[in-house]
């Protein structure tokens, strides 16, 4: 029988015990670094050559809590071996504390945003400020080490608030996961006027500045450029200096006025000929409206084309 165990023993990565060989010692208060136990950390240090690397990384159970004890029992920890691969001996009861080591926020902190940056297509020059700082987390010190893997919580928006929950690992195995919030805040050129601007009032191109602000979901005023289109349109209220450009703020200047004299031109080729008459209509740069000739008392249409100015087509 003792042959067939040896065998099976071997087979197993170890050497039978000797029939006369001593009882391997246990600790009675042990540690352990890693997220499970196993015999190898309650063994005395001077007894632990005695048994082989298969033995010493039998598991023995989930490892306690930080700052929590763990008893186990000798018999309990002789049944988990294969029968007859060792004899233990010690105290009844062991207890078992975890090695614990405390995760820095910075650390944390400094992983969460290298992820965001990453993870994230930001726009140019956009700021990345923390506006909740992670917490300390105590975790098991780990036989193969610590590791931080941040996700983001949700799809951020390229702006705004962005959550990162990092998972810290030991061993592989997760014990905490861990919130970070950062500000995303994005900037943009954007045209303004440069003084105060009456109702009725012209924009001209001197009338517009151009300022660094920060861009939200309410700003709809043009970015830099875009106020060329609104040159020469009237305001349709008072504004104030530093008032983003918007479109709805101005209309189109009255270039010709109903009842008010007017200059028809006709241009073919190169001839040209004007006349005089009346507008029947108001209207912008490029609207129709109906004008009545002083010379023939006949009305025709035609384009504004400036200030008083209608162009006929023949």
């Amino acid at each position: 029988m003792s042959a067939i165990l040896a065998l099976v023993l071997l087979a197993a990565g170890g050497d039978a015990p000797a029939p006369d060989a001593p009882p391997v010692e246990l600790r009675a208060a042990s540690r352990t670094p890693g997220t499970r136990i196993r015999l190898e950390d309650l063994v005395l240090p001077e007894h632990a050559g005695r048994l082989s690397g298969d033995l010493l990384a039998i598991d023995l159970g989930r490892s306690p809590s930080p700052g929590v004890g763990r008893l186990l029992t000798l018999r309990a920890v002789q049944a988990a071996l294969p029968e007859g691969a060792a004899l233990l001996a010690g105290p009844a009861e062991i207890t078992v504390h975890t090695d614990v080591v405390r995760v820095d926020p910075a650390d944390i902190l400094a992983a969460a945003r290298e992820f965001l940056l990453a993870a994230v297509p930001l726009p140019q020059g956009a700021q990345v400020e923390v506006a909740r700082e992670p917490f300390e987390v105590t975790v098991p010190r780990g036989r193969a080490g610590l590791e931080l893997r941040p996700r983001l919580r949700g799809t951020p928006a390229g702006r705004g608030h962005v959550n990162v929950l990092t998972e810290v690992r030991v061993d592989g195995q997760l014990q905490a996961v861990v919130p970070a919030t950062f500000l995303v805040r994005t900037f943009a050129d954007v045209e303004v006027l440069a003084g105060d601007l009456g109702r009725g009032q012209a924009l001209a191109a001197g009338n517009v500045a151009t300022v660094r602000t920060e861009t939200t979901d309410m700003i709809s005023a043009p970015r830099a450029g875009a106020a060329a289109a609104l040159l020469g349109c009237v305001a349709r209220r008072d504004l104030r200096a530093g008032a983003p450009l918007r479109a709805g703020d101005f209309q189109p200047a009255i270039l010709v006025r109903c009842s008010e004299p007017v200059t028809l031109l006709f241009s073919s080729g190169a001839l040209r000929a004007e006349a005089f008459g009346v507008a029947r209509d108001s209207g912008a740069l490029g609207d129709p409206v109906r004008v009545e000739n002083l010379t023939t008392r006949k009305t025709v249409v035609g384009r504004v084309a400036g200030p008083g100015l209608v162009q006929m087509h023949p």
